[in-house]
């Protein structure tokens, strides 16, 4: 492969099977995978992105293809594509795809490249799509975003939990509008990684605490509680780690969940309600379904066996 250039493997399928294709691309090349999803579109492109020589050549498609063929559904086959890109071609696509954000009045998410700036109050964050992860554009990201800036209570002490962090981009910006303190953790290292530097970027690095650990892992209770939770997964490790997430929750506090296909929110749905916890907003955007819930003060957990 020559210098300066990249492998890019890709799936193009349909939004509300976006996750599980990059769950499989992730898992057989080793390296995260990332989506992109362009507004109202119907289906998401779903990439890695490969530096080294050997990591594509034809005993790898050949591998790849027959797994694709042994997978649902199997028209995968016939939308896997990979071709070699220079690494500036990628850095150019992203700049046409990836816009300004803006949360109301409260927050700007903009890439380095971007001129617009912010509003009189409105804090900003600078955040570049990297090879592996995204920068909030997806609706789900978008949903937490707009719930962490509702929560927000101006002169008031809010403690904050990003389950899963990505990119950062939650905890940067609830370091950002005030939340205190501020936590994030995740399992992918890489994850880690990618977080530490946006945080250093945005200079708010000595305001989060961020750490690599597995959340199920966790004891049931934990002696910090926190306001607000966001825990931007899917479905089938939010409810492993729902006796976590609730037993980290304060008693008024708010769990925002995402990450969950709209046809699977029933079941995640059901587990917050066994621990206690009510349905306050939702809302299905493009096949995803975010919500959130909130622990009653006054209400003890009775969970149902």
């Amino acid at each position: 492969m020559k210098q300066g250039h990249l492998w890019q493997v890709g799936l193009d399928v349909p939004v509300d099977q976006a996750e599980e294709a990059s769950r499989l691309l992730s898992a057989f090349f080793g390296v995260p995978a990332c989506i992109y999803t362009a507004a109202e579109a119907a289906t998401a492109e779903v990439s890695v992105y490969l530096e080294e020589p050997v990591g594509w050549n034809d005993a790898t498609e050949k591998r790849l293809r027959s797994m694709l063929l042994r997978r649902k559904p199997r028209w995968w086959q016939k939308c896997l594509s990979a071709r070699l890109i220079k690494r500036e071609d990628w850095a150019e696509s992203w700049k046409k795809h990836f816009h300004p954000l803006r949360i109301g009045s409260a927050l700007l998410i903009r890439p380095s490249w971007s001129r617009a700036r912010p509003v009189a109050g409105q804090k900003e964050m600078i955040l570049d799509p990297g090879l592996s992860f995204g920068t909030g554009q997806h609706p789900t990201t978008w949903y937490c975003l707009r719930q962490l800036v509702s929560a927000r209570r101006v002169g008031r002490r809010q403690a904050f939990l990003d389950a899963g962090t990505g990119s950062g981009v939650l905890a940067i910006a609830a370091a950002l509008l005030g939340y205190q303190p501020v936590w994030a953790v995740d399992y992918d290292a890489e994850a880690v990684r990618a977080a530490r530097a946006n945080m250093r970027l945005n200079k708010v690095q000595e305001r989060i605490k961020l750490m690599r650990g597995d959340l199920t892992a966790w004891p049931a209770a934990g002696r910090r509680r926190f306001d607000v939770i966001c825990a931007n997964l899917t479905a089938d490790i939010l409810i492993q780690c729902m006796p976590q997430l609730f037993g980290r929750l304060n008693p008024g506090g708010k769990l925002v969940v995402a990450g969950i296909l709209a046809i699977q929110f029933k079941e995640v749905a059901d587990c917050c309600r066994d621990f206690g916890l009510e349905l306050a907003h939702h809302q299905t955007s493009r096949g995803w379904r975010s919500a959130t819930f909130v622990l009653p003060p006054a209400k003890k957990f009775c969970r149902k066996f």
